[in-house]
């Protein structure tokens, strides 16, 4: 259960219809905290949603074509909740919810959370934009007796004291110093140039890539650059922040999921840690395989595991298992039993038909 992923359902997310915000929230309350790894069958969401298994279907399938839910690593729903394995065809579907997804306006979300929320986007918003229009008044004709709210054009209905606190220091800080035309930068920009270029070549080097492997690829904008020039801290001391960050994104276009979500700056950096754990466990997986094989090759003939090159090479390979199961997550769920049969003296042909019939849903003896 995620507090998280449920308010955000029940707040956030553009649900299309309401009997669809009750599916949502009910895969919420079953999803981690960012939002994986919900799969619960249509019978228990019917159940919760107090409705029909039809309109679970179209709640479901409707929201996976507005982008809320998208499919998500379908080997976890493998055995079900005794632990028994499930052929292909009675598995239910593992679903990742789309956090990042909201349509609805702050102003409309309600609660003290909401409240909360909304004070703190309009302070950041006042501190980000004091610079720009603030400097606007030296060339205009405007009464010092206006409200500073007003001058600003946030008088919109959502200001709070808060943001009037920082739009009335604004404005009196701004007439103090226009007497000896000294440039004023109350609040400081949230980077610098440096930051802003070094952002927008990893920005590039994102939709080139994409391009690259055909696969849609949207021009950076300024929310891309931004979200992306906070990752600048992240990087390790003594490493090239650009070089770092640009081999993270080849990572993770290498990838099925993240070659699926990562498609824009502010979609790197929301995923930017689990893309730096699965690199960190594949180099680890590596170290340990490297071991391994060298302590085989003194100690006697070479036995194959589910890190062994041969096994990878055997299912990444092979065109048959592709066009069974596309995306490399699955295909590699059974690399256990690959190793298996390659330990018994299974020919590589013999293993991928095996592997083909175990991927089909058919029953394969080991």
């Amino acid at each position: 259960m995620s507090w998280e992923a449920t308010s955000w359902a029940l707040r956030e997310a553009p649900a299309p219809t309401p009997t669809a915000r009750l599916v949502l929230i009910a895969l919420a309350d079953r999803c981690g905290r960012d939002g994986r790894s919900a799969w619960p069958t249509i019978q228990v969401l019917a159940q919760e949603a107090h409705t029909s298994e039809s309109t679970v279907w179209r709640s479901l399938k409707a929201m996976e074509q507005n982008g809320i839910i998208s499919r998500g690593d379908q080997s976890l729903a493998r055995h079900d909740e005794h632990g028994r394995y499930l052929p292909m065809q009675y598995r239910p579907t593992v679903w990742v919810l789309n956090m990042g997804v909201s349509l609805e306006h702050v102003a409309q979300k309600p609660g003290k959370q909401a409240r909360a929320e909304r004070a703190e986007r309009a302070t950041r918003l006042a501190r980000e934009t004091s610079v720009v229009k603030m400097q606007g008044l030296e060339n205009v004709g405007i009464s010092a007796n206006l409200s500073p709210c007003n001058l600003q054009g946030l008088n919109d209905g959502l200001c709070t004291d808060a943001q009037s606190r920082l739009c009335t220091d604004a404005y009196q800080y701004k007439e103090t110093n226009s007497i000896t035309n000294t440039p004023t930068t109350f609040g400081s920009a949230p980077h610098d140039e440096g930051e802003m270029q070094q952002s927008e070549k990893v920005c590039a080097h994102l939709r080139d890539r994409r391009k690259a492997m055909h696969l849609s690829a949207p021009d950076p904008t300024p929310r891309d650059l931004r979200a992306v020039a906070k990752l600048l801290d992240l990087v390790p001391t003594g490493k090239n922040h650009v070089e770092y960050l640009t081999k993270l994104v080849d990572f993770a276009l290498q990838r099925d999921f993240f070659a699926r979500t990562v498609r824009t700056g502010a979609n790197f950096a929301k995923r930017f840690e689990a893309i730096r754990d699965d690199r960190t466990l594949d180099a680890r997986r590596e170290t340990q395989h490297d071991i391994r094989s060298s302590t085989s090759s003194q100690s006697g003939p070479h036995v194959h595991d589910s890190t062994c090159e041969h096994v990878r090479k055997i299912v990444d390979s092979s065109n048959v298992l592709r066009s069974i199961a596309p995306d490399s997550v699955i295909r590699h769920s059974r690399d256990d039993q690959v190793a298996v049969w390659l330990n018994s003296g299974s020919t590589p042909v013999e293993v991928v038909g095996k592997l083909s019939d175990l991927l089909s849903g058919n029953e394969v003896a080991a």
